[in-house]
Order: structure tokens, then sequence, then C-alpha cells
């Protein structure tokens, strides 16, 4: 059975309707001027529904929000990694130093050995000793600490700084 009416080519989309039922037909409006109502084909059992200008905008909107939501998802999870290298780094750093300042405070004032300890406390904690320790006065243990980050962050170095011992000289008297 032929259509009552010929469809145009740019109704590309088809939805099903029950065989034989007739759906009243929409009154005509000039709402946009690429839209227009859906003539029923009868005896086929078939609906046009012409595709307008904003055919396929919910699919690129939502593709947007994804690709959007995953990038910032992107950020803060490197964002945070780079903390957590960071916060490694920085705790590397405070155990060498305290063990440092422990073992100088045991070996009698020996630096080598209490360096020593400090760098093998550093390799403990997957870091690298930058400089050589320091002494400062009042007997002051300072270790600089550095890290490699993950090439995924574009890699780098993180860099700590720690320091142990007494802070004042000890009292006179």
């Amino acid at each position: 059975m032929k259509p009552s009416r010929r469809l145009p080519s740019r109704w590309l989309q088809v939805v099903r309707t029950f065989r034989g039922s007739s759906l009243p037909s929409a009154p005509r409006s000039s709402a946009h001027p690429r839209e227009c109502e859906a003539p029923l084909v009868r005896g086929v059992g078939l609906v046009a529904v012409p595709r307008t200008w904003e055919a396929g905008s919910g699919t690129a909107l939502a593709l947007g929000l994804i690709a959007v939501v995953a990038f910032v998802g992107f950020v803060l999870a490197n964002l945070g990694l780079a903390q957590h290298v960071r916060a490694q780094t920085q705790t590397a750093a405070e155990l060498a130093a305290i063990a440092g300042a422990a073992a100088l405070r045991s070996v009698a004032g020996d630096v080598e050995i209490a360096c020593a300890i400090a760098a093998e406390t550093v390799a403990q904690n997957n870091a690298v000793l930058q400089q050589p320790c320091v002494v400062k006065e009042y007997g002051q243990f300072v270790v600089v600490v550095t890290r490699n980050l993950p090439l995924r962050l574009g890699g780098g170095t993180i860099q700590a700084t720690a320091r142990a011992g007494p802070r004042y000289p000890p009292p006179a008297g």
C-alpha cells in the first residue's frame, strides 16, 4: 500500500506506532521555520518525525560534559598525587633529620656516622639526599632531600628540608 503523502528526504527518523491506529495530526505552527508537523502515514503503521536544527544537541552536550568532568578528574588526581609525593618527601627528610640528630648525640658528635645513618634513612624512604648533611650551632642537624615526580605529572623533582636538634643553646650554669 502506498503512503498517502510523499515524505521529504530530510525526515530521517522513523518512530513505530501501533498498526491501524490513527493519530490526530497536530496543528501546523510556525514556531520555527525548520520545524513542521509529522504527517501520519496510513496503512503502514509508521510516523515520520522531522529532524530539527536541535537534533543531536543533547548528545553533543553530554559528550562535552563528560569530557569536562574527565579532565577535571584527571587534574585533581594528578594534584593529589603530587601532594602525596610532596608529603612522602617531607616525611623522608624529617625522619632522616631525626635519625641523624639522634645518631649525632649517641656517637659523641661524629658527623660522618650521623650523615651515613641519615642517608640510609632517606634511601629507605625512596628519596635522595640532595646535599651533604649540615650540623649547625647547638647541634642542629639539617638535611635536604629530593624525590622525582612520576612521568605522568611531567617529571621534575620535589625538594624538602628538615631540621632536628636543639633550637636554643643549653642553659648556662
